[in-house]
C-alpha cells in the first residue's frame, strides 16, 4: 500500500518505496535510498531529497538546478532520456560519492550538461506534456512521443496511429507531411488522455481529422491532376488544329473547315466544362495517374467528337440548322456541343427514336 511521506519526518530513505510520496510527489522509481539522500523518478524528472546537506553539495546542487532550469526550457522535456542521465549522472557524484574527492569531477560534469544544454540543436515542437506521456514533433517534424516504461502496454491508441502515419506518408504529398504530423501528433496526444483518464475509453472518433486530412488531399490533388491533364491535352489538340488550319491555308475545302471548328470548338468546351466544374468532379481519390490521364484525354475526346457530330448534323440540316449560316455561329455551336454532355447523345438518341419510328410506321404499311 502507498504510503504519503516527508522527508522531515523520515529516519532513513530506504523507508521510501515505489509508489509513495514524498513530500507531495509520486515516487515512480527509487533510484538510489540512503540515510539521510534519496533520489528517485516522478514521471519524466529526476527528482531528489537530502537532509543534512554540507554548504559544498548544497552548491553544487543549486548550480545543477539552474543547468536544469535551462534544459526545460531549451528542451520542453523532449530530450528527457538523454537530460535525466546527465543529472543522475550528477546526483550520484554530489550526492553519493561526496564533494570533497569528487570535486573536479563534479565540474568536469557540470561542464559537460551545461554544453549539451548550450549547443545541442532544437529539438523540435512539444505538443502535449503530462506525467505519463510525452508527444512531439522532432527536428524534421515526424511525430515522436515518450511513454513511461510500466504504462507502455496500456495504451491501445497506438494500433490506429501507426497505420494512419504509413498510410500518410505514402499518399501525401512532403509539402502536406509536415501539417498532417502535426495533427496526428494532436490526435494521440487526444487519445493517450482519453486512455490516461478512462483506460476503456471509445477512441474510434480520436483520429478523424486526420483521416478527413487525408481524404481531402487526396482528392484534391486527383482533381488537380484531371484538371491539368485535360488542359494540357485540350492545347495539344487546339495546337494541332491551329497548325493543320495554317497550314493548309485558305484554300482548304468547307468540309475541312467544318472538321477542324468543330475539333476546336469541341476542345474549347470541354475545357471550360471541366473548368467551371473543378469543384464538383468526381475523381477516384486512389486512383493511378495512368487512370486520372485516361479521364482527362476521355473528356478531351468526347469534346471534340461532340463539337464534330454537332457542326455536322447542323450543316446536314438535322440540328439548329440556323446556326450554319456563318462561321461565327458554328464555332459557338461546337462549343456548347463540346461543354454540355447531354447535348449531342440526346440529339443522336432523338434522331435514332424517330428512324425507329418511321421504319415501324413503313413496316405497317
Amino acid at each position: 500500500m502507498s504510503k504519503v511521506l516527508l522527508s522531515s519526518q523520515i529516519k532513513h530513505f530506504s523507508e521510501v518505496s515505489n509508489g509513495d510520496s514524498l513530500d507531495g510527489t509520486l515516487v515512480d522509481e527509487v533510484l538510489f535510498a540512503g540515510k539521510s539522500t534519496i533520489i528517485y523518478s516522478s514521471g519524466f524528472r529526476v527528482c531528489y531529497s537530502v537532509t543534512n546537506i554540507d554548504p559544498d553539495a548544497a552548491l553544487k546542487l543549486n548550480e545543477l538546478d539552474s543547468i536544469v532550469a535551462s534544459a526545460t526550457k531549451k528542451f520542453r522535456y523532449i530530450n528527457v532520456d538523454v537530460t535525466n542521465g546527465y543529472i543522475v549522472s550528477i546526483l550520484s557524484l554530489v550526492l553519493i560519492n561526496g564533494c570533497a574527492d569528487n570535486d573536479s569531477a563534479i565540474d568536469a560534469a557540470m561542464s559537460a550538461f551545461a554544453k549539451y544544454v548550450r549547443e545541442e540543436p532544437d529539438p523540435g515542437t512539444l505538443v502535449d506534456y503530462t506525467d505519463d506521456f510525452i508527444v512531439y514533433l522532432d527536428a524534421e517534424g515526424l511525430v515522436k512521443y515518450n511513454i513511461r516504461r510500466e504504462l507502455r502496454k496500456r495504451y491501445s491508441v497506438f494500433s490506429e496511429f501507426y497505420r494512419l502515419k504509413a498510410w500518410g506518408t505514402v499518399v501525401l504529398t512532403k509539402s502536406r507531411i509536415k501539417l498532417f504530423n502535426y495533427k496526428l501528433a494532436t490526435c494521440l496526444a487526444i487519445g493517450l488522455r482519453a486512455e490516461s483518464v478512462a483506460p476503456t475509453s471509445d477512441l474510434s472518433k480520436v483520429f478523424e481529422p486526420v483521416v478527413r486530412y487525408v481524404d481531402k488531399n487526396v482528392a484534391d490533388d486527383a482533381i488537380f491532376n484531371l484538371i491539368l491533364y485535360v488542359m494540357l491535352f485540350s492545347f495539344f489538340i487546339l495546337l494541332i488544329s491551329g497548325s493543320l488550319f495554317f497550314i493548309l491555308g485558305a484554300g482548304v475545302s468547307e468540309s475541312y473547315t467544318t472538321l477542324l471548328m468543330g475539333l476546336s470548338g469541341g476542345v474549347c468546351g470541354a475545357l471550360i466544362s471541366v473548368l467551371q466544374r473543378s469543384k464538383s468532379l468526381q475523381v477516384g481519390m486512389y486512383e493511378s495517374t495512368r487512370i486520372i490521364v485516361l479521364h482527362g484525354v476521355v473528356r478531351v475526346c468526347l469534346g471534340c467528337a461532340f463539337g464534330i457530330i454537332s457542326l455536322v448534323a447542323c450543316k446536314a440540316g438535322l440540328l439548329l440548322g440556323l446556326m450554319g449560316e456563318s462561321n461565327s455561329r458554328l464555332m459557338i455551336l461546337a462549343i456548347v456541343a463540346g461543354f454540355s454532355e447531354r447535348l449531342v447523345p440526346d440529339f443522336i438518341a432523338k434522331t435514332v427514336g424517330e428512324q425507329v419510328k418511321v421504319k415501324a410506321v413503313d413496316d405497317v404499311e
